[in-house]
């Protein structure tokens, strides 16, 4: 997948095996390879900016590991990312991590309205070891 803006470009390739230990309960792994390119990011233009110390360009190994439980309409999902770049990321170091609990909940007939509402634990910045609770509320419409 190729994502872009005005000054940056980045390409992200992976793999996700899953494995479903019984009707309930599954685990899952997602590894990335980013490769992100800021040749046309300003900041990276000025002298001084140890975020860019790359010379404009950034590879971030990133390892997401989920663990899945399933009941009737409720699903639940607790995931771990692990990133590690030649850039720093978090704290002034080449490491990062998150974490994330998320809740679903199928409603209807079909169960094909999936709400869900997500917690998360972030990093906030690349140079500090601030983190931030992250909140993520929406809807899932499941096509079948």
């Amino acid at each position: 997948m190729t994502i872009g803006n005005s000054s940056r470009t980045e390409w992200t390739f992976g793999v996700a095996p899953w494995y479903k230990i019984n009707d309930r309960w599954s685990v899952g792994e997602l590894y990335r390879l980013e490769l992100t390119d800021y040749a046309h990011e300003d900041r990276c233009r000025t002298g001084g900016i140890d975020y860019y110390d790359t010379d404009r360009h950034r590879t971030t190994n990133r390892f997401d590991l989920y663990l899945r439980n399933k009941s009737d309409r409720l699903t639940t999902t607790y995931k771990l990312v692990y990133k590690h770049a030649d850039a720093k990321l978090f704290a002034s170091k080449h490491d990062d991590y998150e974490q994330a609990l998320q809740f679903d909940y199928a409603t209807g007939n079909g169960r094909v309205w999936v709400p869900y509402v997500t917690f998360g634990d972030i990093g906030r910045s690349a140079t500090s070891s601030q983190r931030q609770l992250r909140l993520r509320t929406g809807i899932l419409y499941i096509y079948r």
